[in-house]
């Protein structure tokens, strides 16, 4: 299966590419093996608490909540024909229904 991750800025004036790219270089320089694309500088996978509270300190006008985070990946999973136990098992999906 591969990863996408799509940037995409707001406005004119913010550009979060800069950003993210510089966060890849200095997670590829400091933990070249690990699988994970989020972690942080102790080496631990982020909870998602941990990530939407700095979001939040980040973003403070923008509504940000872990479904937000989640939906997109279920949804690519999901187009690309992943049945849906096994995006249930990836924690993307939590509908027992």
């Amino acid at each position: 299966m591969r990863n996408l991750v799509i940037i995409q800025s707001t406005s004119p004036s913010t550009n979060p590419s800069p950003h993210f790219l510089s966060y890849l270089k200095s997670h590829d320089c400091n933990f070249p093996l690990h699988p994970e694309l989020w972690i942080k500088a102790d080496g631990k996978v982020p909870t998602c608490d941990w990530f939407i509270k700095r979001l939040k300190s980040i973003l403070p006008n923008v509504n940000i909540a872990g479904h937000s985070l989640q939906s997109g990946g279920a949804t690519s999973m999901a187009e690309a024909g992943v049945p849906p136990h096994l995006i249930q098992a990836a924690r993307c999906w939590a509908s027992y229904t």
